[in-house]
This record gives C-alpha cells, structure tokens and sequence, in this order.
C-alpha cells in the first residue's frame, strides 16, 4: 500500500508540477506573444512603407520609359531633319548618329537645343565629320555666357562664312566673343543680332573682325 500510495504521490505530484510548469510556460509565451507584437507591428508598418516605395519606384521607372520613348521619338524626328542638310549616308548617318547621341550625354544643353545647333551648322556648312568638335567648342561659349547653343552657333557659323573661318578657328573666336559681351555688357543673342546684319559687308570691305566685334 505504501508503494501505491507513492506511485500516486509521485503521479500527482509530478503531475501538479507539470501544471505548473506548463502555467509558466504558458505565462512566458503569453509575454513572447506581446513582444513579437510590438516587434511584427512596427515591422508590418515598414513592411507597407515598402511596398509604397515600390510602387512609387515603379510609377517613375515606367514615367521615365514613357518619357525616353517620347523623347526618343522627338530625337528621330530632330535628327532625321538634320540628315537631309549632311552629306552621309548608310553607315556614315548611322555613325553620326551615335556620335550626336554620345555627345548629348555630355552636354548640359538639351537634345533639342542640340539638335536645332547641328541643323543650323549643317545648313551653314559644318561637315558631319567636323560636328563633335564644333559643337563643343560652341557650347564652351554658349555656356560662358549662359546662352542658348543655338544662337550661338548660328553667330559662329556666320562669321566663319563670313571671314573665311574654318572648324580650327572656332577657339579664337570664343574668345573674340566673349570679349565682346563682357566689356559690351551684352549677350551672345544681342550680339548675334547686331553681328547677323554687318557682318559679310565688313568682311567684303576689309574691317576685321575684332574691329567689327570693338564697333558693335
């Protein structure tokens, strides 16, 4: 009977103390569940917060496609334009092509802007072959003086045709010109007006031009 009675206490007994045991787990979980709470609650406001940012991200990749479709469509159009005032062809046009794109990643003119400038050059003479330069060496100037590329293209290419000027001359008159507007207190679109209206008759009678550009 002694044994029974054991066996039985050492049941019970185990068994209230699984109860306990189990009360405290249960009380420890209950703790758990409260700080996985505070944990998973900030964490699914974050978890929201992404999927907006996402959503967001993808809204301006697909506005930026649309807008370099759009755009590439504007540049085709530019450019096709500009293909029927040079003399390349085939190959040639497709490399011009590539050369215009690539500058216009340098540049801090818009393609359009660009664009209009190459037309100018090339109704003016500028070989395609000889763009990249040019156009270079006229943005140089049009930025020094915060004008637009194509005003001041078509004021360089006007004086080169005027004077006898070629592609290599183009640094020299930068710096003519920029004289000019400085100490004139004028811009390159002012002073491409003035120059527009004289500029082959000083030629034709001999006044240089830095003495047209000290005149005007």
């Amino acid at each position: 009977m002694a044994d029974v009675t054991k066996q039985v206490e050492i049941i019970f007994g185990a068994k209230n103390d699984m109860s306990k045991t189990i009360a405290e787990l249960e009380s420890e979980f209950s703790s758990l569940d409260d700080a996985v709470g505070k944990i998973t609650e900030p964490l699914s406001k974050a978890f929201d917060s992404v999927l907006k940012l996402n959503a967001a991200v993808l809204a301006l990749v697909a506005g930026g496609i649309a807008l370099a479709i759009r755009e590439s469509s504007n540049f085709n159009k530019e450019f096709a334009l500009i293909s029927t005032s040079v003399d390349a062809t085939g190959n040639d046009l497709a490399r011009y092509r590539d050369e215009v794109l690539e500058y216009s990643t340098t540049s801090v003119k818009s393609i359009s802007d660009i664009n209009a400038a190459l037309y100018t050059a090339a109704q003016a003479g500028i070989k395609w072959g000889d763009s990249p330069d040019f156009m270079s060496k006229a943005e140089q100037l049009a930025v020094a003086n915060n004008a637009n590329l194509n005003t001041t293209v078509d004021l360089l290419t006007g004086t080169m045709n005027a004077y006898g000027y070629s592609v290599k001359d183009v640094g020299h008159l930068n710096d003519v010109f920029f004289t000019s507007t400085l100490l004139g207190k004028q811009t390159i679109d002012e002073l491409g007006q003035s120059m527009g209206q004289v500029v082959n008759i000083a030629a034709s009678s001999g006044v240089s031009l830095e003495e047209l550009s000290a005149a005007i």
